[in-house]
């Protein structure tokens, strides 16, 4: 599979690990409010389908750039 293929194809394992990443890298930039509880949301509705893997990590992508924002 070439790179760019790869990148299309998202799998829910995938768009998890990247999501608990950006959590983690919230967690240390302090100053958390309700980033948890909204981390956690998306997370669950990934799981139970509500959200698609891209969608998911859309989701934390953004807020991990309105904490940078913030910054």
């Amino acid at each position: 599979m070439s790179e760019s293929q790869e990148t299309l194809v998202l799998t829910k394992e995938r768009a998890e690990t990247q999501i608990r990443e950006l959590l983690q890298e919230v967690a240390l930039m302090g100053a958390n409010d309700s980033e948890f509880g909204d981390f956690d949301k998306i997370l669950q509705d990934l799981d139970s389908g509500k959200l698609s893997p891209v969608e998911a990590l859309e989701r934390a992508k953004t807020i991990q750039l309105s904490k940078m924002d913030y910054h």
